[in-house]
């Protein structure tokens, strides 16, 4: 025969410091499961609009409450504060990422008296930034003194091809050549003495 039930809420816990605080509502439609050996479903509950739900288990033992997660949640901070009747009560580490369900587990220790504290505070998941088409430049690495390799730079020989300047000509200069003229030619005849004969 069925214990006393097992349960409580699944708040939205809007401040994310993994206490329901005051004005913080219940999560409706979440899957809530009591597991056995063998990971076995021993009872089910879909929490109401208030955000709350009861399991019964079926005798003394050691159980695991499962929570189906909704998409776009996670759980929130877990055991804060001294006060476990507001506080959430399972942890984020211990979220299992299956083909159809993300869910969470927490064990307990069930005696079959009535136990009305396994709070379950959601957040939302973090969204991950957008992919920008904006090109990153990094920094070109500088290499250090060890890494420096000499590489020998070839460059290739530039031939000029020597300038032929052709010699400056200078024009002759032809300058009149002056001609005496003679106005009136002298012809001079040079007469040789002779000796007269002797009489």
């Amino acid at each position: 025969m069925p214990g006393a039930p097992v349960g409580d809420l699944v708040f939205a816990d809007a401040h994310g410091d993994g206490v329901q605080d005051v004005g913080e509502l219940g999560v409706e439609g979440v899957v809530v499961r009591l597991i056995g050996d063998g990971d076995t479903v021993l009872v089910e509950d879909v929490t109401d609009w208030q955000g709350r739900f009861e399991l019964a288990p079926p005798s003394s033992g050691s159980f695991l409450l499962e929570v189906v997660l909704p998409d776009g949640y996670e759980p929130t901070l877990v055991d804060v504060g001294p006060d476990d009747a507001i506080d959430s009560d399972v942890d984020r580490a211990d979220v299992q990422v299956g083909p159809v369900e993300t869910t969470v587990r927490v064990a307990f220790d069930y005696n079959g008296d009535e136990d009305l504290d396994r709070d379950v505070g959601l957040v939302p998941v973090p969204e991950e930034p957008l992919a920008t088409s904006s090109t990153t430049t990094e920094p070109l690495a500088t290499p250090t003194s060890a890494e420096t390799t000499s590489v020998p730079t070839t460059q290739a020989p530039t031939t000029v091809p020597p300038t032929t300047v052709p010699p400056t000509t200078t024009a002759p200069t032809t300058e009149p050549i002056t001609v005496p003229t003679t106005a009136a030619t002298t012809t001079t005849q040079t007469i040789t003495p002779t000796s007269a004969p002797a009489g």
